[in-house]
């Protein structure tokens, strides 16, 4: 996977912030890395390279820079204890930008953070992040009793490599955690293409063949599921049907314009999903081509 940095934690200091840290201070013990907690503040007045010249301007500022230090160190002090090479970062600037940035500078293997309310005013960054980092992206919803015990893994049809990730998951989750895989057939013109397709295949055969897949891959004791509807909808209800405490999807590998003008199915999920949301990259964890 190549070198391997902190696990970055990107957080707001709102009351998401400790469960986003002590999860990013969990996952960091899995991977053995560290960690690094960031908090970017967004320029109100101009930014660095236009600061405001009213002096009640810069004092607003400089009291919010202050506030930011103080709220940062508070949520690293108990981090710390578990984690020697805890890092911190107050940073100024757009924070998907910012936090993309010092993910590709640390080389992190995995950012973390908050899920906020679907219409709230960080529902637009958490978005940007999503479709733009290069890396996993765990979107933290509270902090659970224990580490994920139940995971839900949504299977794209078209997916031709639907467990390329297997390997991360296994290293990132409890020895224990009881794995449901689920392939979502869309309804609909793309769904009855697919379903042409396949019309050799039953349902429970496409089920059997996605368990066995699942099971050579390592995910151990995993069971498999078919169902049939929009999966943007349909991932987040059957998250919260069988009680998951984490949901893994993968993006999608679309243009951008597509992407906005269909929607994402991951994107929906970390919005809407009642659990952790771990939004993988396209191609994640594939071996790469020699040559």
């Amino acid at each position: 996977m190549g070198e391997r940095g902190p696990i970055l934690a990107g957080v707001d200091l709102s009351s998401i912030s400790p469960a986003v840290a002590s999860l990013a201070v969990e996952s960091a013990r899995a991977l053995g890395v560290g960690v690094a907690l960031a908090h970017v503040i967004e320029p109100l007045f101009g930014g660095e390279e236009n600061p405001p010249l009213i002096p009640p301007l810069k004092k607003m500022l400089s009291a919010a820079r202050t506030e930011a230090e103080s709220g940062l160190m508070a949520l690293a002090a108990p981090c710390a204890a578990h984690t020697p090479n805890l890092k911190t970062f107050l940073l100024e600037g757009r924070t998907d930008r910012e936090i993309i940035a010092l993910a590709d500078a640390l080389f992190s293997p995995l950012i973390v953070m908050g899920g906020p309310h679907p219409h709230g005013p960080m529902a637009e960054t958490l978005e940007r992040v999503l479709r733009s980092a290069p890396v996993p992206v765990l979107v933290v919803r509270k902090a659970p009793e224990k580490r994920w015990e139940k995971v839900l893994v949504g299977i794209d049809p078209m997916d031709g490599e639907p467990f390329e990730m297997a390997g991360f998951l296994k290293e990132l989750l409890p020895a224990d955690a009881k794995f449901l895989v689920a392939r979502i057939f869309e309804k609909g013109v793309l769904g009855g293409l697919l379903s042409e397709g396949k019309s050799a295949v039953t349902e429970s055969e496409e089920a059997e063949n996605l368990q066995r897949m699942a099971l050579e891959s390592g995910l151990g004791g995993a069971v498999a599921m078919i169902r049939h509807g929009d999966p943007k909808k349909a991932l987040p209800d059957l998250a919260g049907e069988m009680g998951a405490d984490l949901l893994v999807v993968k993006k999608r590998s679309k243009s951008g314009i597509k992407e906005f003008l269909l929607g994402s199915v991951a994107l929906r999920a970390a919005k809407s999903a009642p659990c952790d949301v771990l939004v993988l990259p396209q191609g994640f964890g594939r071996e790469p081509e020699e040559g």
